[in-house]
């Protein structure tokens, strides 16, 4: 059987982002879409308490999780797509 070499491209792909790249990805994501857009609906007017609390209640959990990727991005670098996944 005759080996193929995949292509750059395809190699870019399969390729895991660094500890320092996870570390910056996170803080983009929580910062920009998880904070400044998924807060501002859940306090927007009017507000229903049950909504609030249903989310507010996962995005403490997700902030606590991901505590741990700022802190130590290389310890807990394979995690980090199970993070992303979830």
């Amino acid at each position: 059987m005759k080996k193929e070499r995949l292509d750059d491209i395809t190699l870019s792909y399969l390729r895991f982002q660094s500890p320092r790249e996870n570390r910056g990805n996170i803080l983009v994501f929580f910062l920009i879409f998880l904070d400044t857009i998924g807060v501002l609906f859940l306090l927007g007017e009017p507000m229903v308490p049950l909504f609030y609390w249903s989310g507010i209640i996962p995005l403490v959990f997700i902030h606590l999780w991901a505590i741990q990727y700022v802190i130590a991005p290389y310890k807990f670098e394979k995690s980090y797509y199970l993070f992303f996944g979830v």
